[in-house]
């Protein structure tokens, strides 16, 4: 065996271990098909540089690797994934050290630009509301939520979010009335207590649009 084949032997039972689908093995062993022994090369120059790393891409909230699985195979490859925390008291400048291990991992950030502090506004109230959509506008829109946004709370089943956001503050005039009321009355909200009987007032407007069309439709 070579050590080319060698190398990608221990990918490919890498991917086996990792993600029991066999998808990822898959997209491997078409990678390494297609790259003669030049670019095998520069591949692994990329890996040993860290450009680049060999990744496992599942979707979200698949439920085919689980945490204990993955420590598992952390420990069996020998990769600390667990380590006490030392950190500094600014004040005093003396270290501490955590009295047990804690997980460390090494985590992409992405921000999207509506996260940015130019993006953030404080509207004095919101009483300028469409009366087509039923949502706040402009002087008193305070935020939006793209789609993109709104993806991205599905992908971390932020669902009571979800629903707070697209339907209560986006034109559900009763609810979010009920909601606002209990802000006043309390100073606190819960979903749970806010009757959900309505409809966003945009989905009714753009239902009845589609019906002059003569779409049928059931949003």
């Amino acid at each position: 065996m070579t050590k080319r084949e060698q190398v990608e032997s221990y990918i490919l039972d890498l991917m086996d271990q990792v993600d029991p689908t066999g998808k990822n093995t898959e997209r491997y062993k078409l990678l390494f098909k297609g790259l003669n022994g030049k670019q095998f090369d520069e591949f692994m120059h990329h890996l040993k540089q860290k450009d680049t790393q060999i990744s496992v891409v599942l979707p979200n909230l698949s439920s085919d690797i689980t945490s204990d699985s993955a420590i598992a195979i952390a420990k069996k490859r020998k990769v600390p994934v667990f380590a006490k925390v030392v950190f500094k008291d600014q004040k005093t400048g003396r270290a501490y050290t955590t009295k047990y291990e804690h997980l460390i991992l090494t985590l992409p950030v992405r921000r999207l630009s509506q996260y940015l502090f130019h993006k953030i506004s404080l509207p004095e109230s919101d009483s300028h509301v469409n009366p087509v959509s039923g949502q706040v506008i402009p002087p008193d829109k305070g935020a939006a939520l793209s789609a993109i946004e709104t993806q991205m709370l599905v992908s971390k089943g932020l669902e009571t979010s979800i629903i707070e956001l697209v339907k209560i503050r986006a034109g559900d005039v009763n609810a979010y009335k009920a909601m606002k009321y209990q802000i006043e009355e309390t100073g606190e909200v819960s979903l749970a207590d806010v009757p959900m009987t309505g409809r966003p007032r945009s989905a009714i407007t753009a239902q009845m649009y589609l019906h002059a069309m003569g779409i049928n439709s059931n949003l």
